[in-house]
């Protein structure tokens, strides 16, 4: 069940004592709770996984889509029927520039064989051999989706459900930063501290799943 920003702001306004929105307005609410999905996804973008068919432009360079934020991994090609084709490997650009120093001018090819990524590139990815000057192929992608933005009470957030304490926490943090003079100033201190313990759980067991999905999708 996903979580939905009355979840969060109900529970945030009891905790505030501002039930009726006086010191702090709707629009403050949403803000934080926007602030705290990207805070989430920066520092876990595992969180935030998705997949896409994606279509492919011409050339050897290529982008993420537009509510992409990182590249996980291009898994296989799609055939014109939709169904699984042929497998794409990661290779690194410094073995393929090595090993094959022309591959980015290589004869076109729809069917991908590599796919390629700079370790200092986060938006942009290469696939070898490149598109032909016409192409509608696709591939199967996994990423990092951004959270669509919310902006009403029935909204629901990308934030998967384990994870409400942690947006409340960040909410907690973020509001009480308006009374950074007064008393408020300790508790936004706390509850950041809570945020960041609540954000580091299950990273390693997840990291672990990771690897484990990993290995799977390698051998399918």
């Amino acid at each position: 069940m996903a979580i939905q920003v009355s979840d969060i702001t109900r529970r945030v306004r009891q905790t505030l004592l501002d039930v009726g929105s006086v010191r702090w307005v709707v629009a403050e609410h949403y803000d934080a709770i926007n602030d705290a999905q990207s805070a989430i996804m920066e520092a876990r973008p595992d969180l935030f996984e998705a997949y896409a068919d994606h279509t492919l432009v011409v050339g050897n360079e290529q982008a993420l889509p537009a509510d992409g934020y990182v590249l996980f991994d291009i898994l296989w090609n799609i055939n014109p029927d939709g169904s699984q084709g042929r497998r794409i490997t990661r290779v690194s650009r410094s073995v393929l520039d090595r090993q094959r120093a022309a591959w980015s001018e290589k004869n076109a090819n729809l069917t991908v064989r590599h796919w390629v990524q700079d370790v200092r590139e986060r938006a942009k990815w290469f696939v070898a051999p490149q598109q032909p000057t016409s192409t509608s192929q696709k591939v199967r992608m996994r990423y990092c989706k951004r959270p669509a933005m919310v902006a009403d009470e029935s909204d629901n957030l990308d934030t998967p459900e384990e994870r409400i304490n942690t947006v409340y926490y960040f909410c907690m943090m973020r509001l009480l930063e308006k009374d950074g003079k007064f008393s408020g100033s300790q508790q936004s201190k706390h509850f950041g501290q809570m945020f960041a313990v609540a954000l580091s759980a299950g990273s390693a067991g997840e990291g672990e799943a990771e690897d484990v999905k990993a290995e799977n999708e390698g051998d399918a």
